[in-house]
């Protein structure tokens, strides 16, 4: 049946769209998600700074000589 006002395709739609929702927040806390993009994230992060320092490190000097 329709949900409020809107058209039964509508209606379905937005209850598949909730089903997916929720299948997917599960799926994130069961794989602990959050933490394991958190961690994917920082490592990515360093190894670019550590193949980057020499150019990081000039770019900072250049700023700071221009304050």
């Amino acid at each position: 049946a329709a949900t409020g006002d809107l058209p039964l395709e509508l209606s379905q739609m937005r209850e598949r769209e909730i089903d997916m929702a929720l299948a997917d927040f599960d799926c994130r806390v069961a794989v602990d998600y959050d933490a394991r993009q958190a961690a994917v994230v920082n490592e990515t992060e360093t190894q670019f700074v550590n193949d980057h320092r020499s150019a990081l490190e000039a770019l900072r000097s250049a700023f700071e000589q221009r304050s």
